[in-house]
């Protein structure tokens, strides 16, 4: 005889609610990312699982930071930079890093001049706090998505939160009223960025793709 399920299941996420979300961050991997298999660009994918407050708990998410850079990028046909899939010039992460640098910082590990991998290690495992938002999809605006609009060190003057009438709204799909949390605390100053040590351009093997975009 089996063991007996209970009663009172949780409904499942359509996606995260709003809110302030303590994430764990469980692994980094790197690869080739995109919506198509032959556009695909050099990457970093984060994969999260939400820690606080209650109410999503458990809940993962992936994060991806793309890096390298298309031939269609508005900043290749302006002539501001070169095209770059698989970001082997360091001129390409200087200028792409920048988002993942926050978030690295956010969960208290310096980036700059480190071997990725070693970076990667003292990642794994950190608490980091996401703003997370609702943002109208592209392609089909009568769907919404959640986004992680800001990073932020755990205990940084924000609790982690999100209310009922989001988070019912999250596994229901129905909007929910607006709520007005808690202002969040001024994030912590950057130090000033370093200048990379000069040197040929990284040489990698061609990475394996990741995900389905």
């Amino acid at each position: 005889m089996g063991f007996q399920i209970p009663v009172g299941i949780q409904e499942p996420f359509e996606k995260l609610p709003t809110g302030f979300i303590v994430f764990n961050i469980d692994s980094i991997d790197e690869g080739m990312l995109g919506f198509k298999e032959d556009d695909l660009v050099y990457g970093w994918q984060v994969s999260l699982t939400a820690e606080e407050p209650s109410a999503v708990t458990g809940i993962t998410r992936e994060e991806k930071f793309y890096l390298g850079i298309r031939e269609t990028d508005s900043r290749v046909t302006s002539g501001k930079m070169k095209a770059d899939r698989e970001a082997q010039n360091p001129e390409t992460l200087i200028k792409t890093l920048s988002r993942f640098k926050a978030f690295a910082m956010a969960a208290g590990v310096e980036i700059e001049g480190k071997d990725h991998e070693v970076m990667f290690s003292e990642l794994k495992n950190r608490k980091i706090m996401g703003k997370v938002v609702h943002v109208v999809g592209k392609d089909d605006p009568t769907k919404t998505y959640a986004q992680i609009d800001r990073w932020m060190p755990v205990g940084s003057g924000v609790e982690p939160h999100v209310t009922e009438e989001v988070a019912q709204a999250a596994r229901t799909g129905k909007p929910a009223p607006a709520q007005a949390g808690p202002k969040p605390a001024a994030p912590p100053s950057a130090a000033p960025p370093s200048a990379l040590a000069a040197g040929p351009a990284p040489v990698r093997a061609l990475p394996k793709r990741l995900g389905a975009r």
